[in-house]
């Protein structure tokens, strides 16, 4: 495997995991109808980026993966997250515990990608 693939192996597992995290707490995103169709909406496109022979760049995914955790404490959950660590404080009863657990994880994982070389996804 060639090392330029590994950002969009992440962006790729990073969006199915959403989707499913979207889809285990529908029933609460749906009360906020907008940014749930904001959400479907955006996963959708960062797919077709990723599947159209597009260059992921880390900063691509590790945006994205922000972008998410944005998204998901919106909600009320309470997290942080570094390399390689999301440290969960507080999931709401409302949303799904194990599906957020590793929908911040995956993000946390994500940063690990700003230590890949520039080289490899940037000419000079």
């Amino acid at each position: 495997m060639d090392i330029r693939e590994i950002p969009k192996r992440f962006a790729i597992t990073l969006s199915n995991v959403f989707s499913e995290w979207i889809e285990k707490n529908k029933k609460t995103l749906e009360r906020k109808a907008g940014l749930l169709k904001n959400m479907i909406r955006e996963n959708k496109k960062f797919v077709k980026k990723c599947r159209n022979g597009n260059v992921v760049t880390p900063p691509d995914v590790m945006g994205f993966a922000m972008w998410i955790f944005q998204n998901v404490c919106n909600f009320g959950v309470i997290a942080s997250l570094s390399p390689n660590k999301a440290d969960i404080r507080e999931i709401p009863s409302y949303i799904d515990e194990k599906s957020t657990r590793k929908l911040l994880e995956l993000c946390a994982s994500t940063m690990s990608l700003q230590y890949l070389p520039r080289e490899l996804f940037f000419k000079k």
